[in-house]
């Protein structure tokens, strides 16, 4: 084996190198297959916050390109501050070995852990999801984002809730996952592919894509919250052992299958909504803004009560 180069002296992406003075790491919230998300405890406000360990050599990858992916995410969270939705940032430390990403802490978890630990949602819950993650979409794209990987994994509740629909506050969705973000300018096509297979659009698939994508997986992504299974499980029965060409030509070549009984039992204005998000011919599926503009949408996704508070206030000279 090729011996790894040694980790330099220094900072090698300029960041801050005092993250244990900053921070105390309180209870892991997460794993995934790259790193760990703990609680962290600022010692000087008592403030938490969410705290993203990365290493800086991450499976076969080299450490310059380990260093080069996290430098791209960290820039895109950076230049996305502001965008309705995405989670906020509080620091960026790195030491010898790894990253830590400092972030706002949002304790109800991911979406596709509450389907999984909850249960599929009811038709009201959906609507409320479908209501929040489209106003962050629909924020990506006006400031000329593309999010490029939509799905219940990448989107965190802000507070804990037993039921969506009653206890989402307005505003309790983020984005915490903007690594494929890509800025278009206008009337700009992207052509190579980035994202899950399984939400990919047809035209993903295609290699000429923009930002109609998106609302494609926000389709694919509310079809399994309430479903359990994809819009094209009938053809890819084995999602985790299917080929990408497998997986391709189901969404390519197959129109959505709406044949369960949850389906059967969906308010018609709300099958349609979810028909005109998974709409395979680009040029007629909706854009953020009209989906938000639909019935169902106006009927079930607004909050009813008076919206919670999503998250503490924090001020921007939170470090020394």
């Amino acid at each position: 084996p090729q011996p790894q180069p040694q980790p330099a002296a220094g900072p090698e992406l300029g960041w801050r190198t005092d993250f244990a003075s900053q921070y105390c790491l309180g209870q892991r919230l997460g794993r995934g297959s790259y790193g760990t998300v703990h609680l962290g405890i600022h010692h000087k406000s008592g403030l938490q916050a969410a705290v993203k360990t990365l290493p800086k050599v991450h499976g076969k990858w080299s450490r310059e390109k380990t260093l080069s992916r996290i430098a791209h995410e960290t820039s895109v969270l950076e230049q996305l501050q502001g965008v309705h939705g995405v989670v906020r940032t509080l620091g960026f430390f790195e030491d010898a070995e790894d990253v830590h990403i400092v972030t706002e802490v949002c304790w109800g978890g991911d979406l596709q852990a509450f389907a999984l630990r909850r249960g599929c949602l009811d038709e009201a819950s959906l609507a409320r999801v479908a209501y929040e993650v489209l106003r962050i979409i629909e924020g990506f794209h006006d400031a000329g984002y593309m999010h490029g990987d939509v799905k219940p994994g990448n989107f965190v509740v802000t507070v804990p809730c037993r039921d969506l629909a009653t206890d989402l506050p307005l505003g309790g969705i983020r984005a915490v996952d903007v690594g494929c973000a890509r800025r278009l300018g206008e009337g700009e096509r992207l052509m190579q592919r980035a994202g899950t297979p399984a939400f990919m659009a047809p035209e993903v698939y295609a290699g000429s894509f923009a930002h109609k994508a998106d609302i494609w997986a926000v389709g694919v992504m509310l079809f399994w919250l309430f479903d359990g299974t994809y819009p094209f499980a009938e053809q890819v029965d084995d999602l985790q052992r299917a080929s990408l060409d497998d997986i391709a030509a189901a969404v390519t070549c197959c129109a959505p299958s709406f044949t369960s009984a949850e389906w059967h039992a969906m308010s018609q204005d709300g099958l349609d909504f979810v028909r005109a998000c998974l709409c395979r011919d680009e040029a007629c599926r909706v854009d953020a803004k009209a989906a938000l503009s639909h019935p169902w949408i106006q009927r079930l996704g607004m909050p009813t009560e008076p919206p919670g508070v999503a998250m503490a206030s924090l001020d921007d000279d939170f470090f020394e």
